[in-house]
């Protein structure tokens, strides 16, 4: 089951959020064969499904990780490295 991330809370504002995807909308989803179930901004599973995004996205930002993949036994943190090319 597909959750959106849509309707972040205001206090996060969209200006705040930096991402090189783009958001699939919910009828998009569908359109692609996914059961879709939007979640209210205010219930207790959206609130956790927030506070992991928030904390990830901080973890990830304050060890300069590309990703940090997230699994019942701990989590997997992708490193990159970037490499001058040619020239001096």
């Amino acid at each position: 089951m597909v959750h959106s991330l849509g309707g972040l809370p205001e206090a996060a504002g969209d200006s705040d959020i930096e991402s090189h995807g783009s958001r699939i909308t919910p009828e998009e989803a569908g359109t692609m064969g996914l059961e879709i179930e939007l979640v209210a901004r205010d219930s207790d599973y959206w609130k956790l499904v927030w506070e992991l995004y928030v904390r990830a996205d901080h973890y990830t930002r304050q060890k300069a990780l590309a990703k940090y993949i997230c699994a019942d036994a701990g989590g997997l943190e992708v490193q990159v490295r970037q490499l001058a090319l040619g020239g001096t």
